[in-house]
């Protein structure tokens, strides 16, 4: 999951649909994770699904709701952004 990681905030948003799609245990942040590459790739609808799919999964973790309130309203993720939800991802997951 670490790779995926890095390869997201280095915007190599396809190696890190590779690598995911190696991952058999798909966990809430397996789906965070999909959900960012996946938008990074334009798979909007497929971010969105993997966006929500990580909430329902965790619905009490603050950085998967606000994933899926971006995706819904539409507003463009920078890598800023997606780097800060992946820096809170790793603190609430340490």
């Amino acid at each position: 999951m670490r790779a995926a990681a890095n390869y997201i905030n280095n915007q190599h948003y396809a190696e890190a649909l590779n690598v995911l799609n190696t991952i058999s245990n798909k966990t809430a942040a397996w789906y965070y994770y999909s959900a960012i590459a996946n938008k990074g790739v334009g798979n909007n609808v497929q971010a969105l699904e993997h966006a929500s799919m990580a909430s329902s999964m965790e619905p009490n973790n603050a950085t998967y709701r606000q994933l899926v309130r971006t995706f819904e309203s539409g507003t463009l993720l920078v890598k800023a952004v997606m780097v800060e939800c992946l820096q809170l991802f790793a603190v609430t997951h340490s």
